[in-house]
């Protein structure tokens, strides 16, 4: 695997431990969802990167990934 597939596969996983702790403030339609989406990507990621596409798809994901989750906590309480 190339360090940069490898790079990119350790942000995909950070982004899973994030929504495994806030599991509890999604469905699990969705939580399934996102994980699905996630593991795809990671299963391309050796592709993605010979195709130079690694950092836009990845970086998207994290850039969605990251707006979602900011808005889930306030004060430590759960929103959705």
């Amino acid at each position: 695997m190339s360090l940069l597939a490898e790079f990119y596969r350790e942000e995909l996983q950070r982004c899973h431990h994030q929504l495994d702790s806030q599991r509890d403030c999604y469905s699990q339609q969705t939580v399934a969802c996102v994980e699905v989406a996630l593991d795809r990507v990671m299963a391309q990621l050796e592709l993605l990167c010979r195709q130079g596409r690694a950092d836009q798809v990845v970086s998207g994901i994290l850039d969605q990934f990251s707006h979602v989750s900011a808005r889930t906590w306030v004060d430590g309480r759960c929103l959705h």
